[in-house]
């Protein structure tokens, strides 16, 4: 391989580069290509021929580049990190998990980056109707274990003073400060926080020119930027906040910050909202859940934390604002029923396909409309899943993602949302229910898949609850056809949310705070010797 050659292939790539980050991506792999012509042994090239495949959703050829970079270079740390995350995606995750080591023992420098990957990994374990809760519990506990080696020591000390009735300083982590459901349940929790007891910090991990942001850091005590910061910076800083209940919002989520909370910088750590499974971590002591999510023995063992369940619900919804509880009827549409998608699509799993299309095939004059599709991809690649099930392309409407008003509007315009299984919706359900269109809830085996059954067994409305796939399917074609009962449904599920727990945001914050008072009364216990 001449220097020339290389030269040449190098300025290809950055051709590529600057194409695929304008999203021109089959343009990047042409020059990619070209590159490989200039120097067909370059490791870089196969890498980045690789990359743009991927993003082409060409797979099975990126895996072939990838390998091939690999072959060239066996000690190329980073084509064995992208074949790692190409085997994520392509669900082959004890291959991706073997990789992963690879990069390890090839560059430890990237233990970032690989626990990144560890936790992607994590976070696709929801989306799996196989999925053993004891094999992901393990999992959780091993890479809560990498967390905590790449930390170093924890902390074990803390200046906070432990008198158990004094007023506490909370701080919420999380890089979901912004338009999104973390966000959206939050603010109620802060609204109506009892100010005389409390103070609330929260540490950004993320842009924060939003005006939820903004709506947000008018209402608190702290506002902490963190997003490019060291871990062990942040935790310093925390420190010297004072702050005594420390609450992580993302779990395994892009743009967590773990790291800080596997150096114990407060002296309780919490785990709440933003990933409805366990951490993993050994220092975070507690994780939020309901009775209905987590039965009390039933998900123990499942989890680091201990649990501290809320009396009514882990939920608390408060609509986007400006959005009033008004749906249209469906009176004028007779018998073509529309059912309805709201979730992400990364929600919509092969079992889910399935469920949909057993309810679609007994309700043959009904639609399917899929909002926030956003990857055409993506749509084309449902819309085939459901078509090979017998579901009509014909039958089925895509829809982007797209702005409040107009996502709210949508609801409207559908008769029954279809729920995803076995990861649940959650502000989706509420956002049905608000509109006052039905939801049916299959209650599953593992928290992430009881989302929906929580919210339903807290408003009482046992009637749309499935305990089983065939229940989740007579329940759908049930609504689809009594249209007497699904207007009743409109006219009462809107009052019923609003005057429940579900929607009683001082209650809620009374008791999470007395919750938060709890573990620190144990905690001022152990200090003093008494616990």
């Amino acid at each position: 391989m001449s220097r020339n050659s290389t030269e040449l292939a190098d300025q290809a790539i950055e051709r590529g580069h600057a194409l695929e980050d304008a999203g021109h991506f089959a343009s990047a792999l042409d020059c990619y290509l070209e590159a490989l012509r200039c120097s067909p042994e370059y490791p870089r090239a196969h890498l980045n021929a690789g990359n743009a495949l991927r993003l082409l959703r060409r797979y099975a050829d990126a895996e072939a580049a990838f390998r091939e970079a690999i072959r060239r270079h066996p000690e190329y740390a980073e084509a064995h990190f992208n074949l790692s995350m190409l085997l994520a995606i392509d669900e082959r995750r004890v291959e991706a998990r073997m990789a992963l080591q690879h990069v390890l023992e090839l560059q430890p420098a990237m233990i970032d980056k690989v626990l990144d990957a560890e936790s992607y990994l994590l976070f696709s374990s929801a989306f799996r109707e196989d999925a053993d809760p004891d094999v992901v519990a393990r999992e959780h506990f091993r890479v809560g274990a990498l967390i905590a080696r790449a930390a170093g020591p924890p902390y074990s000390s803390w200046s906070n003073v432990p008198d158990p009735d004094r007023k506490l300083r909370i701080g919420y982590v999380s890089g979901d400060f912004a338009p999104h459901p973390v966000a959206l349940f939050l603010r109620p929790m802060i609204e109506q926080r009892d100010r005389q007891q409390f103070d609330l910090y929260c540490y950004s991990n993320s842009d924060d020119n939003n005006p939820i942001a903004a709506k947000i850091r008018q209402q608190i005590d702290g506002w902490r930027p963190i997003a490019g910061a060291s871990d062990a910076d942040v935790a310093e800083r925390i420190r010297s906040d004072g702050i005594d209940v420390l609450v992580d919002l993302s779990g395994h989520t892009e743009r967590n910050r773990l790291g800080v909370f596997a150096r114990h910088p407060a002296p309780i750590q919490v785990t709440w909202l933003g990933y409805l499974n366990t951490t993993g971590l050994p220092t975070v002591a507690y994780r939020v859940c309901d009775s209905h999510t987590d039965p009390p023995g039933e998900t123990e063992t499942f989890h680091a934390e201990r649990l501290f369940r809320m009396p009514h619900s882990q939920w608390c919804y408060r609509p986007w604002d400006g959005i009033s509880p008004s749906a249209a009827s469906d009176d004028a549409r007779g018998d073509r029923i529309v059912f309805g998608s709201l979730n992400q699509s990364i929600k919509i799993s092969e079992p889910c396909v399935d469920l949909w299309s057993r309810v679609l095939l007994r309700a043959p004059k009904a639609r399917l409309l899929i909002l926030d599709i956003r990857d055409a991809h993506v749509g084309a690649a449902i819309a085939d899943a459901l078509s090979r099930r017998g579901v009509g392309r014909d039958r089925i409407e895509l829809h982007p993602r797209r702005s409040m008003t107009d996502y709210y509007a949508a609801i409207g315009a559908i008769d029954i949302a279809l729920d995803t299984y076995p990861h649940n919706g959650a502000t989706t359900t509420f956002d049905a229910l608000w509109t006052g269109v039905p939801v049916v809830a299959l209650r599953g085996k593992r928290g992430i898949s009881r989302s929906s059954y929580s919210i339903m067994r807290t408003l009482e409305m046992t009637e749309l609850i499935a305990d089983s796939p065939q229940d989740y399917v007579d329940i759908n074609v049930r609504l689809a056809f009594d249209a007497t009962w699904r207007k009743e449904l409109r006219l009462m599920l809107p009052e019923r949310l609003r005057t429940s727990p579900l929607m009683d945001a001082r209650r809620f914050a009374r008791d999470l705070e007395a919750g938060y008072r709890r573990m620190w009364r144990s905690w001022c216990e152990v200090q003093s010797g008494r616990a």
